[in-house]
């Protein structure tokens, strides 16, 4: 049985139609004719699940990359749109990992009269 590290680190076994319905979503928005796009995710789905099906862990960026490569080879439109949808799951990914930086508050500038006459007279000097 295989078990698929997912990008947030979960772990869910590994699922043959997930695969092919999302080479079969790639060359939807791809706008493949339906009978291709039949052939295509036969193909290539079936390609990625024997080679995967073998492997205890499979990372799922790996079966990301995988099935790019192999949808290169069939179809440049629908293997764009697939790198596509890879890197905004990257970006969503490396936003939800990176720490916000704790940044000290600004202190406060005191004001007396020596200063705020300093300032009108430099203001006047420039003019």
């Amino acid at each position: 049985m295989t078990t698929v590290i997912k990008r947030g680190g979960s772990r869910e076994k590994f699922m043959p139609s997930k695969i092919k319905k999302a080479i079969a979503s790639a060359l939807r928005s791809a706008k493949v004719p339906k009978k291709k796009a039949d052939v295509i995710v036969a193909q290539v789905g079936g390609s990625i699940i024997a080679l995967f099906k073998k492997r205890k862990l499979v990372k799922a960026t790996e079966i990301g990359k995988a099935v790019g490569t192999r949808l290169a080879t069939k179809s440049k439109a629908a293997a764009a749109k697939w790198r596509g949808q890879e890197k905004k799951k990257a970006q969503k990914d490396k936003k939800k990992t990176t720490k916000k930086k704790v940044v000290a508050p600004k202190r406060k500038r005191r004001t007396t009269k020596k200063t705020t006459k300093k300032r009108v007279v430099r203001r006047k000097r420039r003019k």
